[in-house]
């Protein structure tokens, strides 16, 4: 076996290992969030599981940590770190390129595990969009909010849309149907409204409808069971947009927040998780 080929995948596996702790940390302690933790901690299994298919003993014979020629080269850059979103960007840069060099060098020595780090590296990239969206949604929503679920008739009182109505509602989140109208008029109603609920600082969500949004300019959609995905939903809206998904069963959560979305809204009786969750009003 090549010793330094070993001592290279060594390097590799605690640069990546290292990388993944202090992202851990950050999801665990400071965005508080038990879904992204637990992701973390099977990401970190199962890569534990792969590098102990090398024995420790043969790591720990090739480590020469003093003769490493690149310890003592550091780039002023990575003294620096401007907020905690540039230390997760840093870090996950650091595992998945550590990954890439410990998918192609265990070819040579143990090639049994390549694929393993293969997907891993792959998997990487799902969580970092998924910390991504996390750390955005720390300031973008309320912690809780409440939602209140409506068709667009409702607002109707004698005949004429009152739009007013939504900013009396005490809920975060107004999230549309329109039942029994056609488009140009869901349209022509939700230019009354969006106006008003944003002077309240209340978000407007249609149902499903990811082209009436745009055209509304709404905040996002709510897409109900069996609607198109949150990636193509991505796909139709802007970037400003949000995404939710209405869950019905406490089995789709998690699958919502592997899915991508940036919240869900959940009946009253779902305990409290750790995604943004809209409480639908009793």
């Amino acid at each position: 076996m090549d010793a330094n080929i070993l001592r290279l995948i060594d390097a590799s596996a605690n640069r990546a290992r290292e990388g993944l702790r202090v992202v851990e940390d950050y999801v665990r302690f400071v965005l508080d969030d038990a879904l992204a933790t637990k992701q973390l901690k099977q990401f970190r299994h199962t890569f534990t599981r792969l590098m102990g298919e090398i024995p420790l003993s043969e790591r720990l014979s090739v480590r020469e940590t003093r003769q490493d020629v690149g310890t003592g080269i550091t780039l002023d850059s990575e003294r620096q770190r401007d907020d905690a979103q540039s230390v997760l960007a840093a870090n996950f840069t650091r595992i998945q390129e550590s990954l890439r060099s410990l998918e192609e060098y265990s070819k040579v020595v143990y090639p049994a595990i390549s694929g393993g780090l293969e997907q891993l590296r792959y998997d990487s990239y799902t969580i970092q969009k998924i910390v991504q969206t996390l750390f955005v949604n720390k300031d973008r929503f309320p912690q809780r909010p409440k939602a209140a679920v409506l068709d667009v008739n409702a607002l109707f009182i004698k005949g004429e849309l009152q739009a007013e109505v939504c900013s009396k509602i005490a809920a975060d989140f107004i999230c549309l149907t329109a039942l029994h109208v056609t488009d140009a008029q869901y349209v022509a109603m939700l230019g009354k409204i969006v106006p008003v609920l944003r002077k309240q600082n209340k978000f407007l969500f249609v149902f499903d409808r990811c082209d009436i949004a745009v055209i509304s300019r709404a905040d996002g959609v709510v897409l109900n069971p069996g609607a198109v995905s949150v990636r193509q939903a991505r796909e139709l809206l802007p970037a400003h947009c949000a995404v939710g998904v209405r869950v019905e069963e406490k089995t789709g959560v998690e699958q919502a927040f592997l899915d991508g979305a940036d919240w869900i809204l959940t009946p009253k009786r779902f305990p409290k998780c750790s995604m943004v969750q809209a409480v639908v009003k009793p």
